[in-house]
């Protein structure tokens, strides 16, 4: 199975997530900001991105637009976490 990036600041939610993915047979790097996201996604070789909108250590988006520098040579898909 594929290896996916969660960046969700949220405890619960980040562990609930986990948890189904990693069910699913899915390898979890997960995180709760930014800076750790950065880090995982440069050392490791990632194939789906989950990323919460609203982090606490800064806008979701300019993650997804910071890690968008180097997807132009790589085959990643993202999916962004809202929450009401």
């Amino acid at each position: 199975m594929g290896q996916i990036l969660l960046v969700e600041d949220d405890e619960s939610l980040n562990r609930g997530i986990c948890f189904k993915l990693e069910k699913e047979g899915y390898k979890v790097w997960s995180c709760r900001g930014m800076r750790e996201g950065k880090r995982i996604f440069a050392q490791q070789s990632i194939d789906l991105i989950i990323c919460d909108i609203t982090l606490e250590d800064g806008d979701g988006l300019q993650f997804l637009r910071d890690i968008r520098k180097f997807m132009q040579f790589l085959s990643v898909s993202v999916a962004r976490i809202m929450k009401k």
